[in-house]
């Protein structure tokens, strides 16, 4: 059976009702068909400028105290950047160390520059690891370790031995002082 064009129009005389009711079905379907993948991309927009509008949004509230929030971070810098080292400052980062020695009577018996770490990507600082040994007695060791540990510049004490007695200690410290190239 073929479909013809005078089987048609013989099929809409008969029953116009019916035949635009189902044309309009097939084409209403049609329609459904094609704008549901509309739907969901649409969504995924929407989605996507509400997430956007939101970013914007916190960004706006959080921006309240910027300025003050910048002021700190300066200052906090200028801070850290005034008790860090320069590794190339060889003599003027010695002086650090001759000077606590002086103040607490202890003996060098040791100091040396070790080695000057290597500056990774996107790292400002830098470990300069300094080879000390002291000779004090027992009060002068504890206090010279912690001047160093709480002292002007930033430090940490990566290796600790000790021996003697109570009226001569000898610690020998591997020290890593924060550097800035």
């Amino acid at each position: 059976m073929s479909l013809d064009t005078q089987a048609v129009v013989a099929g809409f005389k008969k029953k116009p009702v019916v035949f635009i009711g189902g044309t309009l079905s097939v084409l209403l379907l049609l329609v459904v068909y094609f704008r549901s993948g509309l739907e969901a991309e649409r969504q995924a927009a929407f989605e996507q400028k509400e997430a956007e509008a939101t970013r914007y949004r916190n960004n706006v509230t959080n921006s309240g105290q910027l300025n003050e929030q910048l002021e700190t971070l300066l200052v906090t810098t200028r801070e850290i950047e005034a008790r860090v080292i320069r590794p190339d400052q060889v003599a003027k980062n010695l002086q650090y160390f001759y000077r606590i020695e002086a103040e607490l009577g202890i003996t060098y018996v040791d100091l040396a520059l070790s080695k000057v770490g290597a500056q990774t990507k996107g790292a400002r600082y830098v470990p300069v690891t300094y080879r000390v040994s002291a000779r004090g007695s027992y009060e002068q060791i504890i206090t010279f370790v912690r001047r160093l540990e709480n002292g002007s510049v930033f430090t940490r004490i990566t290796s600790m031995q000790a021996n003697g007695s109570r009226d001569s200690v000898t610690v020998a410290l591997s020290v890593d002082l924060l550097g800035m190239p």
